[in-house]
């Protein structure tokens, strides 16, 4: 792996994010995501000592509210409640989209403070 996406990952996980043991770490991504980011990713997330997970889904013909037609989204949302972590790597990005909106009723509902980041890469 390159050192320096390893660092950059490293910085992502453990000085922005905040990950500690036993957190659960969602990583979404679709099919135009950069995969060595992702896996980068994931892999600094398990050596923080979290439980990291990646959905990968086929990349959705729109963005936010028009993914949803391409998405999982009962699944989607449901995976997404359980998260303490969620980094979206999705090239159209999820941000806006129903699973989005479900995650964030559901974490003011529960008084938890989840941390999701969208980005392009």
């Amino acid at each position: 792996m390159d050192i320096t996406l390893e660092t950059a990952a490293d910085k992502l996980v453990k000085e922005i994010f905040g990950v500690k043991p036993e957190e659960t770490v969602i990583i979404t991504a679709d099919d135009d995501s950069d995969a060595s980011v992702v896996e980068a990713v994931k892999n600094s997330a398990k050596n923080a000592g979290a439980h990291a997970m990646v959905i990968s889904v086929p990349t959705p013909g729109g963005v936010g509210k028009a993914a949803d037609p391409d998405l999982p989204v009962d699944a989607l949302s449901a995976a997404l409640l359980c998260a303490d972590v969620w980094i979206e790597f999705n090239h159209q990005w999820l941000l806006y989209s129903t699973p989005f909106e479900r995650a964030e009723a559901g974490f003011r509902r529960e008084q938890k403070n989840a941390l999701h980041v969208s980005g392009r890469f």
